[in-house]
């Protein structure tokens, strides 16, 4: 046993987690001592808003490479993914500029369509976010294929670092939610100069390169990507911000801001830990798949890891959630405390399916995916609707029927990925 630890530890796999995980673990560190001074600076109604934001950009940048981003770290030569990474930036370059012709008109004509005028003149920022967080998602996508692990390090430090920093001092000089959004978009836009600065030093990132009838091309061969994947993509992150959606609603900003505090902190974890599994997982996974056509023992081993990562949090939450939150963040933020020991179940379940889910892109599986999709979509509105709007329950007695939902389907998710991590064929 401890002759498969040392293994274990001296492993190329581990190495690369261990990396990525420091990294994540000095920019979380930083995040949650900037966390208790932030929450006291700016109101729930604030953090209600940026939530509210960043659910609309995050459904809208879906579309931002038509799902093609996946191409560029299963790309079966380098001279193909360097192919895939053009395509996916200038895709993400189109839609922004669209984003950018179509903010106006929105905002004016039909306000109603996302709530836009709710955003005020940070409605006019969507853009801008689009365009720096696709980009980093491209470069890190292709930092991971070319295992620069020390470069998605420091962005990951940077992502995590700058926002929360700059928006202590923007909180203390100006009113409402100023800060927090000027400070989102610098986060990313540092991030997307460090990522395209340190990759320009070792890699080829002209445009120029290659010509428009190659990236058609290859756009042409990988069309199943935005037939299955965009759809099924845009379902499952409409999904999950659904109770952003429905929380406004029903609940008003202010409750949003408090549901946005829970989510964020038992996101934590995740952000620390699995991401940086994830990462090298997603890696190894399809190169073990296309040079063994299984990978069982990596499937095992990571379900292990990331099944210990989630005791301590879900015991911790449970038993002192309220008070841990009432004592780090003000008495205005108990009420965060009483849905995080809620969502903490989803959050662990999700934390372990997550990247282990994976390996439906790498067999192919998207079709089923969809389907999964749709159904998630559909109970989650019909839950939402039901105990909100009909039966007026509270939102915690909401969120429960809500997390069984979701983790049921977390289940089936992973019981089909443990067959596709087998010899598998259909």
């Amino acid at each position: 046993m401890l002759e498969k630890l040392k293994k274990y530890r001296n492993s190329e796999f581990a190495k690369n987690i261990l990396k990525l995980a420091s990294g994540s673990t000095v920019a979380q560190v930083i995040s949650i001592l900037c966390a208790p001074i932030v929450y006291r600076i700016y109101d729930r109604s604030d953090y209600g808003l940026l939530g509210l934001f960043m659910a609309t950009t995050g459904i809208i940048a879906v579309f931002s490479t038509l799902q093609y981003l996946n191409t560029i770290l299963i790309a079966k030569t380098e001279d193909e993914s360097s192919i895939a990474l053009s395509l996916n930036r200038f895709l993400n370059i189109f839609l922004s500029l669209l984003c950018l012709l179509l903010v106006f008109p929105i905002y004016y004509l039909i306000p109603n369509l996302i709530n836009a005028q709710e955003f005020g003149a940070y409605f006019f920022l969507i853009p801008l976010s689009i365009y720096f967080n696709g980009q980093n998602e491209i470069f890190k996508t292709y930092a991971n294929r070319k295992k620069e692990y020390n470069i998605i390090l420091i962005n990951t430090i940077l992502i995590a670092v700058v926002s929360p920093l700059l928006s202590i001092p923007l909180g203390l000089i100006f009113d409402g939610p100023f800060g927090l959004f000027f400070s989102l978009i610098f986060g990313q836009f540092t991030a997307y100069v460090f990522l395209l600065l340190s990759l320009k030093k070792k890699y080829n990132l002209d445009l120029k390169t290659t010509e428009f009838k190659t990236l058609y091309s290859y756009a042409k061969e990988n069309l199943n990507y935005p037939k299955y994947i965009l759809p099924t993509e845009f379902l499952g992150r409409y999904a999950r911000q659904l109770p952003v959606f429905m929380i406004n609603r029903f609940f008003g900003l202010e409750v949003l801001g408090v549901y946005n505090l829970a989510v964020r902190m038992l996101g934590l974890p995740s952000q620390l830990i699995t991401g940086s599994i994830s990462s090298v997982f997603k890696q190894r996974v399809a190169q073990e798949i296309a040079t063994f056509g299984q990978a069982i023992k990596l499937f095992n081993k990571t379900l292990l890891s990331l099944a210990a990562v989630v005791v301590l949090p879900i015991i911790v939450i449970t038993l002192f959630g309220p008070e841990l939150f009432g004592f780090v963040f003000g008495e205005k933020w108990i009420a965060a405390g009483e849905m995080s020991r809620i969502l903490i179940w989803l959050f662990s379940v999700q934390m372990i399916v997550s990247p282990l889910s994976y390996l439906f892109l790498v067999r192919n599986r998207m079709k089923e995916t969809f389907y999964c999709h749709i159904y998630i979509l559909v109970s989650c509105l019909c839950i939402f609707y039901w105990s909100g709007a009909i039966m007026k329950y509270s939102l915690n007695t909401t969120l429960i029927f809500y997390v069984v939902n979701y983790c049921l389907v977390y289940g089936y998710y992973l019981i089909r990925s443990f067959q596709f991590s087998r010899d598998y064929e259909g």
